[in-house]
């Protein structure tokens, strides 16, 4: 029995095919879907993980964006010119410290003209109308002030007990001032008085002019009993320290000891 074949490939020795599966070929390279039909990595909607992440990130971007605009618009290109004057300035531009101001000059002193100008002027006027003179009074009342104090400690030097005087009413005009000594015992208001108005600076008296008198008491609650000397001076000249302030020694011309009292040269009448 003879058989025909009418196969080409069988006709050349090929080897005959293999019979049909229906298993799919591995060597495709397909994966295996998920539950939503989708290749999980290809591309399929992102992961609730990722929506975070992007959430994070998106506002550094656009911080970072606008900072990045903010210098390219706003920032000048080039070297930036320095003015001394700005706050913090570096550089050559070295800042000066602001000049000190002058200290306030006190009162420039009246020259002997016109001191004796004015006193010719006010002597005789009554001491409230005299004008103030403001640049004059302020130092001339502090003045005062320490005249009172050098002369209270020369008078009561030594004393067992402090005095009971006080110092009322200071005031200072154009060329004189005036004040109110008032104590209980008129003694030590006399005795303050008396050293005072033998003040001396340089060995000349501090004093152009200085009186006193005896006045009521000048407000209606100090008790009558005290004694109330108003006193009313005029310095010698303006401006005079008080470090120079000095007491001549009552005892300067006595004897010393050994020593003759001085001649007396009156003549005699016989």
């Amino acid at each position: 029995m003879s058989v025909e074949i009418t196969d080409p490939a069988m006709m050349e020795g090929a080897p005959p095919p293999a019979a049909p599966r229906d298993e799919p070929a591995a060597s495709s390279g397909a994966r295996p879907l998920d539950a939503a039909g989708v290749v999980p990595g290809a591309g399929g909607p992102p992961s609730a993980g990722s929506g975070r992440s992007l959430r994070l990130v998106l506002p550094v971007l656009l911080a970072s964006s606008a900072m990045a605009l903010h210098w390219i618009v706003n920032v000048p290109h080039g070297d930036v010119q320095v003015n001394a004057k700005d706050q913090g300035a570096k550089g050559d531009a070295k800042s000066k410290p602001k000049p000190k101001r002058p200290p306030k000059k006190g009162f420039e002193p009246r020259p002997a003209g016109e001191l004796d100008a004015s006193w010719a002027r006010f002597e005789t006027v009554a001491f409230d109308a005299e004008p103030m003179k403001s640049a004059w009074a302020r130092p001339h009342q502090s003045l005062l002030n320490k005249a009172i104090t050098y002369a209270r400690a020369q008078a009561f030097e030594g004393a067992p007990e402090e005095p009971r005087i006080t110092v009322d009413a200071v005031e200072c005009r154009t060329i004189r001032c005036r004040f109110v000594l008032r104590g209980p015992f008129a003694h030590e208001v006399e005795l303050l008085s008396d050293t005072l108005s033998k003040l001396e600076v340089d060995g000349s008296s501090a004093w152009r002019s200085y009186k006193t008198a005896k006045v009521q008491p000048p407000k209606p609650d100090q008790p009558a009993s005290d004694t109330y000397l108003e006193v009313m001076v005029a310095f010698r000249e303006d401006n005079l320290e008080a470090e120079d302030f000095r007491v001549p020694d009552d005892d300067a011309d006595a004897p010393r000891d050994g020593e003759a009292p001085p001649a007396d040269d009156t003549p005699d009448d016989g």
